[in-house]
């Protein structure tokens, strides 16, 4: 496939930034469509980034654009009868995160797409990150040796405005939970592994009851889930969309205990702390180690911006158009939702009967 053709699915404001941004105007894809359902804000997406062909119906962009793939930007309520009917047209499929509200929805997802041959990714944005790069490598080479203890935070403040987000509707999504919950959690199977059962509390912390569209209730704003690894180690996943967060926009926070050393890593998002640190402390009393990222992890992105590694490296949706080029399954795939799908479902459950939950 030596130029894939993309229909996108959703003008939010993160489709515009991750993936129209980052797709447009590259020799190796098309942009042949796009499908909102706000005409106003559809024209205005395909205007700014030169998309010939708009639909408000996405039915009409799979059936007709005559596509090779499509991306799903859509609220998470969405994402199965999109990623469903996209693939019944033979569609390859990126999908946003979390791949669907339930374990079961997700499966169906899988195995359809299995079914009809079709290359399948879910959009855990974080994997790519060169940070995250580096600290994998340096687990799976043995650099801190057994794994202890770990813990992932997410935190942000964009929920504290008393709107409707769909994300905090139960009726459409499952809180932070799912939103920047879903991360963490593949962040930690990514690094070490299984998850073999799960306790959480999920709070609400800022009721939405009384706001228009929140008539199905407030979702969670805040989630903290306890971990079993099937390797023995423990984890933690901690995420917030109510902490007060001044120009940094998000923080993500991981900090590993081993065998050979603790690694504390933190990545502010904007504003003037801005950037990546990453401590790595020793056993012997020695001094705490500032590491550097390598410079081969950026490749040819700014190491100053990281959200370039997605329009100059094959990280995201160019990873994506990589593998259907190459004619390989793009990793990671709908088989990792499931996974995630699965440890979201049993922090739901856990939380509602206040118990320990294991995974199959």
């Amino acid at each position: 496939m030596e130029r894939v053709r993309v229909g996108i699915i959703g003008t939010s404001g993160w489709a515009d930034l991750m993936y129209f941004n980052n797709l447009k105007g590259r020799p190796d894809v098309e942009l042949v469509g796009v499908s909102g359902r706000n005409p106003r804000t559809l024209a205005e997406t395909a205007g700014r980034h030169g998309v010939a062909a708009t639909y408000t119906d996405y039915r009409q962009l799979i059936a007709e654009g005559g596509l090779d793939a499509v991306v799903i930007a859509a609220p998470d309520d969405q994402h199965l009868e999109m990623t469903l009917a996209a693939i019944d047209k033979g569609l390859h499929v990126l999908c946003e995160k979390p791949l669907a509200n339930n374990a079961g929805d997700a499966r169906r997802m899988l195995e359809a797409a299995g079914r009809r041959g079709v290359k399948h990714m879910v959009m855990f944005t974080w994997r790519w990150q060169p940070h995250n790069q580096f600290i994998k490598t340096m687990i799976d080479e043995g650099t801190l040796g057994r794994v202890y203890r770990a813990q992932f935070s997410f935190i942000g403040g964009f929920a504290r405005d008393m709107v409707y987000q769909w994300r905090q509707d139960p009726a459409r999504a499952n809180g932070v939970l799912g939103d920047l919950g879903s991360h963490m959690v593949d962040l930690m199977r990514w690094y070490f592994g299984e998850i073999a059962s799960v306790s959480a509390d999920l709070g609400t912390s800022i009721p939405r009851e009384g706001i228009a569209g929140h008539e199905a209730g407030s979702g969670n704003d805040s989630a903290h889930l306890a971990l079993r690894l099937a390797s023995g180690a423990r984890g933690i996943v901690d995420v917030s969309v109510v902490s007060a967060a001044a120009d940094t926009l998000m923080r993500q926070i991981v900090h590993i205990e081993a065998e050979k050393a603790t690694v504390e890593l933190e990545h502010t998002f904007f504003g003037e702390r801005a950037g990546v640190s990453i401590r790595l402390l020793g056993t012997g009393g020695e001094p705490i180690q500032n590491l550097e990222v390598p410079a081969g992890y950026y490749g040819s992105s700014d190491p100053k911006n990281f959200l370039d590694i997605y329009g100059k490296e094959p990280a995201g949706p160019l990873a994506f158009i990589a593998a259907l080029r190459e004619n390989r399954q793009p990793d990671p795939g709908f088989d990792a939702g499931v996974k995630v799908q699965e440890v979201v479902d049993a922090a739901l459950l856990s939380d509602r009967e206040r118990r320990w939950v294991d995974l199959r």
